[in-house]
Formats: structure tokens, C-alpha cells, sequence
């Protein structure tokens, strides 16, 4: 165990803390533009959705950066953010807190993966199905997208395994994951995002050669 002494207590939202939000909003728009959908819409709907869930980011963030009664709500949370990027012992209260995050984010490592399949998936409809305009257009904020998504999650995971190796403060036991947990993490979790990935790409490719055939 380290010997850190416990962080400062702050409710400030650091950057890091809240520009995954507007990543996620930008994939979304990027989606729109190269597919025609988003959200699980299509259309005009779509777009609605896609408008409608970046103001919502929007406001999110204001809150959260502005508000003293909503910053002092999160506070907990983004201290633990903190201590586990900054490898700092958050304090009594928050170790046990920080030891489970960790062991969720290193044991779901494989999920940044899922970004740059996605976009694939999603590159391959869009040349099939949309107007070249917007499949370099959705396809550039797409992969900005997925570039920044999958270093954040990467990293995220590469502090949580830091953590777990070291964990900060005095000595306590590690957190005690079930079965459900046990079975969908580590490389048994990334072998079946592997099959689903596959079956999603098949998909994909199905797709875009019957519309390729009812067109030609």
C-alpha cells in the first residue's frame, strides 16, 4: 500500500472530468451525418434527437461547472476521478469507492475497443448508403470522435490497474466481485464483444450488398 497522503478535498469538475460528454455528442452528430441515424432514429427525427441530446450535454455541463449545490452533489465522484488518474488516497470514505471503480475500469479495459469497431461498422454503411459530402464530413467527426474516446478509456484503465498494483493508503481488503461480473470482464468479456462484433460487421456487409444489388 502507499503512504500518499489523503487528496485536498475540491468540488471543482476538472476538464477531464466532463469533456467525455460533449465526445459522446460529436459521435452522435457524426453518426447522423454518415448513416442517417442516431439514438435509434432516423430522419428528421434523428437529427431532432442528435440537437436535442447535445443541448442536453450543454446544460449538463453548466450546471455541473456553475452551480454550487450541484457541484457539491458530485463532488464525491469527481474526487474519486481524481485519486484514480492522480494515484492519491482520496481520504476515509472514498477508498472502498475508488478500489470498486478501479476494479470495474481495469477489468472492462477491452470496451475502448469498441469505438474503432463501431466506426468501421459505421464508415462501411455510410460509403454503401449516403452522399459523399456527409460521409467525409461524419466520418472525420466520427473518427476525432473515437481517436479522443478510446485514449481516455485506455488510459482510464491503464490508472485503474495502476491502483489495483498500488493502492493508496492504509492497508483494506480488495473488493469482492460476483460471478455475473467475473464472466463479462477480462479477456472471457472481450471474446464476446469479439462475437458480436463479427456478427455485426456480417450484418453490415449483407446489408450494403443487397442495397449495392437493388440499385444497380
Amino acid at each position: 500500500m502507499s503512504g500518499h497522503a489523503p487528496a485536498p478535498p475540491d468540488d471543482r469538475v476538472t476538464p477531464v472530468e466532463w469533456a467525455f460528454a460533449p465526445v459522446v455528442s460529436t459521435w452522435f452528430l457524426g453518426q447522423y451525418l454518415l448513416t442517417g441515424q442516431a439514438l435509434g432514429l432516423s430522419g428528421r427525427a434523428g437529427a431532432i434527437a442528435v440537437a436535442g441530446y447535445s443541448a442536453l450535454v450543454v446544460l449538463t455541463v453548466v450546471v455541473l461547472t456553475s452551480v454550487p449545490a450541484a457541484r457539491r452533489r458530485g463532488a464525491s465522484g469527481h474526487a474519486v476521478e481524481r485519486a484514480l488518474r492522480r494515484h492519491e488516497d482520496p481520504g476515509p470514505g472514498l477508498r472502498e469507492r475508488a478500489d470498486r471503480q478501479a476494479h470495474h475500469a481495469a477489468a472492462f479495459g477491452w470496451g475502448a475497443w469498441l469505438f474503432p469497431v463501431a466506426l468501421v461498422c459505421f464508415l462501411a454503411a455510410g460509403v454503401l448508403q449516403r452522399p459523399w459530402p456527409a460521409v467525409v464530413v461524419g466520418g472525420l467527426l466520427m473518427t476525432a470522435s473515437t481517436v479522443v474516446a478510446t485514449r481516455w478509456l485506455r488510459g482510464r484503465a491503464a490508472d485503474a490497474r495502476r491502483w489495483l498494483a498500488d493502492p493508496p493508503g492504509p492497508p483494506r481488503a480488495a473488493p469482492v466481485a460476483g460471478w455475473g461480473f467475473r464472466w463479462a470482464s477480462g479477456r472471457r468479456g472481450g471474446a464476446l464483444v469479439a462475437v458480436v462484433v463479427l456478427v455485426v460487421v456480417l450484418v453490415v456487409i449483407a446489408l450494403g450488398a443487397g442495397t449495392a444489388l437493388l440499385v444497380s
